[in-house]
């Protein structure tokens, strides 16, 4: 078990929170909690579960708990919110795609996983994770193919033709040659021919041209969020060209000639777009003409899965200023004759999906009990937490805290950002009288009175009073290890 999960064990509010959240009862509020610590408690509890989701307030703060829970091996992936107003003018448009796309490649691997996102990611209307998994191509060695009807559903898939592969997202044919650069892959395959079987399937480096190792099974996820066939497409140009029609004849009759003609302008560069992109660009600006069903990602989750919400009263100002700012653009927009009036509908009510938390197995944290936006909390646990104080002023400090927890028998970790460092913080703290271990060992089990210094990164450390566990962060001890430093002479 890993060194931080084990330090819980034995903790009788996380001995109830989790006991609860294996029965159902939720969801389930914890209160008291603070900064990583948050992520530390909710790691303990993910051994549990296979596939976990944490919706945060911001994207900012969800990287935060990536890197955090990436020290407690909970192999989190960060699913990122788009520009509700103007995505397709932003230049991260694909980048965003890619890291959404390498979230549910995880999740649907099989593979223990922790997705992390900000209530603005989940208010997408995105496809249902059904059609994503029909969407997806699996390719063996031991396949026959058309490489015509292969090349059509790559292009469906967003992938672009190139004569030769360089980026994620491409494809190349040459004879009896295919080149696929996967979205989510680090290296593109080669699929080679003889007639229309597959004879390898290898995968290349994409500068050298070289092999670097055979494999049975290649997968190819879509390069593009929205998915769609020949006939779905042309269904869909023909619901806007028909809303665009309605629309700009009530523009005309309020006498706004201007914007009437604003709208068809832009209806007909918008279809001109994705007819060259087969519906891979400016999709999600029309998702509702294209598709009668459409889902959130949090419906991606089951009922095995386990939910956090962190800070729900925040998630809940949160989703009520990205609408509120959403709703007064789209109105301004579209008495301006830039949208149609379904582009107002492809974000859900925030409200909506806190609210599908309520069906799911949930857990909230919070640091005070002020609210549960709107949810029905079926049991409620405080634990008792707070942060560590950095120790800017000197070691002095730092030495005096450890020798207490020494003396209480904590069981205490200090995270430092390398091997080296940590061990030169072990070897100035002896100096001081401090008999600090450096351990690489994840699996280690801190003994009561001792003091451990592993490496990893963790933004800021916390403390466990009730069961008697303290972890530090470099940053607490960053002051104190300058100390260290300039008395040991060590580049720490």
């Amino acid at each position: 078990m890993n060194s931080f999960i084990s330090l819980l064990q034995g903790s009788t509010e996380y001995e109830q929170t989790r006991k609860a959240l294996e029965l159902g009862r939720t969801p389930v509020c914890v209160t008291g909690c603070v900064d990583s610590q948050k992520c530390h408690f909710v790691a303990s509890l993910f051994e549990d579960y296979k596939i976990r989701a944490i919706v945060t307030y911001n994207d900012l703060r969800a990287k935060e708990i990536c890197e955090d829970l990436k020290l407690f091996g909970a192999n989190p992936r960060f699913y990122p919110s788009k520009d509700l107003i103007f995505y397709q003018a932003d230049i991260k448009g694909n980048a965003i795609v890619k890291e959404r796309a390498a979230a549910i490649k995880e999740m649907l691997s099989g593979n223990p996983v922790t997705v992390v996102m900000s209530i603005d990611a989940a208010l997408d209307k995105i496809l249902p994770l059904e059609k994503v998994k029909e969407s997806i191509v699996t390719l063996s060695d031991t396949d026959t193919i058309d490489a015509a009807d292969l090349e059509k559903k790559l292009v469906a898939l967003g992938y672009e033709r190139q004569s030769m592969v360089s980026a994620p997202g491409e494809f190349a044919v040459r004879g009896g040659i295919i080149d696929i650069f996967p979205l989510n892959d680090e290296n593109p395959s080669r699929i080679e021919l003889f007639g229309d079987e597959v004879d390898s399937i290898r995968r290349f480096d994409v500068d050298s041209q070289r092999a670097v190792g055979n494999i049975e099974r290649l997968t190819i996820f879509p390069a593009a969020e929205f998915v769609l066939t020949d006939e779905e497409l042309q269904a869909g140009f023909e619901k806007i060209r028909a809303e665009e029609k309605k629309t700009e004849s009530l523009l005309r009759k309020k006498m706004k000639n201007e914007e009437a003609t604003r709208l068809k302008k832009a209806c007909e560069e918008a279809i001109e777009t994705m007819e060259c992109s087969r519906g891979a660009a400016s999709v999600d600006a029309f998702v509702t003409s294209f598709y009668d069903e459409t889902a959130s990602f949090l419906d991606y989750f089951g009922p095995g899965d386990l939910i956090v919400f962190d800070e729900p009263m925040r998630l809940e100002e949160k989703g009520e200023a990205s609408l509120t700012e959403f709703r007064e653009s789209m109105t301004g927009r579209l008495e301006g004759g830039y949208v149609l009036p379904s582009r107002a509908d492809v974000i859900y009510d925030y409200k909506k999906i806190l609210a599908k938390g309520q069906n799911k197995r949930l857990l909230l944290l919070s640091t005070l009990d002020m609210g549960n936006a709107g949810l029905k909390i079926k049991e409620r646990f405080a634990v008792n937490a707070k942060n560590v104080n950095p120790y800017v002023s000197g070691i002095e400090l730092l030495v005096r805290d450890l020798e207490s927890y020494k003396k209480k028998r904590y069981k205490t970790i200090i995270v430092t950002g390398s091997s080296a460092r940590g061990q030169r913080l072990a070897e100035g703290l002896a100096e001081y009288g401090i008999t600090a271990v450096f351990s690489e060992d994840r699996e280690r089990q801190i003994q009561e009175g001792e003091t451990v210094i592993m490496y990893g990164a963790l933004h800021k450390g916390f403390e466990y009073p009730l069961e008697r566990v303290a972890v530090l962060a470099e940053g607490d001890t960053f002051g104190a290890a300058r100390r260290v430093r300039s008395k040991k002479r060590l580049s720490f």
